[in-house]
């Protein structure tokens, strides 16, 4: 029986994985940069100091989500058009009308 496994040649590194390379290599040096900087982080403060400034964090940006929500439903933009009392319309496209083809031409 044939070996149906076919030996590849082995092929240089191309351009594009040389650019892979480079970028993943960025990215290892990002990642231990950061990971460095919250160990320093992890080490200054006490168990009680993360948990204080964790719920700081969450309250902060939970205040935030909150303020987006109402803003998006009573905000500026939509408070013109409904203390106006005026609702604009809804702009229906004009209708499709196809074309009748040399066949449909024909069978009618």
């Amino acid at each position: 029986m044939r070996n149906l496994k076919v030996k590849k040649e082995h092929q240089p590194a191309s351009f594009r994985d040389a650019i892979a390379r480079m970028i993943a290599d960025k990215i290892t040096v990002l990642q231990c940069s950061i990971i460095k900087i919250l160990q320093q982080w992890d080490r200054r403060y006490s168990v009680r100091q993360k948990k204080i400034l964790l719920l700081v964090f969450c309250a902060a940006f939970g205040g935030y989500c909150g303020y987006l929500l109402i803003n998006a439903m009573y905000g500026k933009a939509n408070s013109a058009a409904i203390s106006a009392g005026y609702i604009p319309p809804v702009a229906k496209p004009p209708p499709y009308r196809r074309e009748k083809d040399s066949i449909q031409s024909i069978i009618k």
